[in-house]
């Protein structure tokens, strides 16, 4: 896991076509609204909440992960320790 500052995430966005968004919570509702007012196209969130997938944040839809595949940028916004490696384990289930 990398953390990362908010101008890193901005470079390193620049070097994918496809950026997602996992958790679509206040850290990712933030994250969406900063990488949008700098132009970056954000292709989803990602999130466990059964009740959130399918409906949309700022216009980005919300999907399941295990539903995602191709190459892309994947930014856990989660905070807790034990929810960014269940999620790590699930990114990681998808190659």
């Amino acid at each position: 896991m990398i953390k990362c500052t908010l101008s890193e995430v901005l470079i390193k966005s620049k070097n994918y076509e496809k950026v997602v968004l996992i958790g679509a919570g206040y850290k990712g509702k933030e994250l969406l609204l900063f990488l949008q007012n700098n132009n970056r196209n954000i292709e989803c969130f990602c999130d466990n909440n059964r009740v959130l997938v399918g409906t949309k944040i700022n216009g980005v839809r919300i999907e399941n992960i295990s539903k995602r595949e191709g190459k892309c940028l994947y930014i856990i916004t989660v905070k807790q320790t034990e929810i960014i490696e269940e999620l790590r384990q699930q990114l990681l289930s998808l190659t």
